[in-house]
């Protein structure tokens, strides 16, 4: 006896509603899994790769800018009194703000080479387990330079013997890039220090470093 169409087709409904209903639930579980699990690993990871390339490509800025000028090697002199005694610590202000400002053109001209060619992660680094860590096919996460980059300047004075200090010459650039990941954005900032100039000061370091007498140079760096 032949089976009515009516309840064929009814069948195969049933069938490809229990089909949809399987391929959704696998989406949903899948979906959970990778918010869940996978993309905290996937921005973690990423945040590091892009940290990491960011301080190595201001670090690369600065000593290209350093190299370009010969008086960028000489930021500072030290002023004594007619008695041989330092009375100062003096900065070349305007070689400073050309540094300043070279250091931070640069560096975004450099950093927008991340958005071009993005950061290539290997996949097993992303999957969060330890033995699969630079293995498999790269993902490429693209990164976009967000807000200005900042530059600063630091000094530090370090005792070096008898009478005898060690003074470094800092610029700290403060660089934001925006990482761009499925489902996420994320904002990385980074503080690099890096050492401009460094030299041996014979004699009592002053308690008040002025740079050129400018009120916006003047840096208390009492050790």
């Amino acid at each position: 006896m032949a089976r009515c169409p009516y309840y064929k087709k009814r069948r195969k409904k049933r069938k490809k509603r229990i089909l949809l209903l399987t391929l959704l639930f696998l989406i949903a579980a899948i979906y959970a899994f990778t918010a869940i699990f996978i993309r905290p690993v996937i921005r973690t990871v990423s945040r590091e790769a892009i940290k990491s390339l960011t301080v190595d490509i201001v670090n690369v800025s600065v000593a290209e800018v350093m190299n370009s000028n010969p008086a960028f090697l000489q930021l500072t002199e030290v002023i004594k009194d007619n008695a041989g005694n330092i009375a100062l610590i003096q900065t070349n202000s305007a070689a400073v703000n050309m540094l300043a400002r070279n250091v931070t053109e640069n560096a975004q001209n450099n950093l927008n080479s991340i958005g071009d060619s993005g950061v290539k992660i290997p996949l097993g680094s992303l999957s969060g387990i330890s033995f699969l860590a630079g293995r498999g096919p790269d993902i490429n996460i693209k990164a976009v330079q967000v807000g200005n980059i900042d530059t600063d300047f630091s000094s530090q004075f370090l005792p070096a013997g008898i009478n005898q200090t060690i003074h470094k010459f800092f610029i700290d650039v403060t660089a934001s890039v925006n990482i761009i990941i499925p489902g996420a954005e994320n904002k990385v900032t980074t503080v690099t220090k890096v050492l401009i100039g460094e030299s041996i000061i014979i004699g009592k370091v002053p308690d008040v470093y002025f740079g050129n007498q400018a009120s916006d140079l003047l840096f208390n760096l009492v050790p």
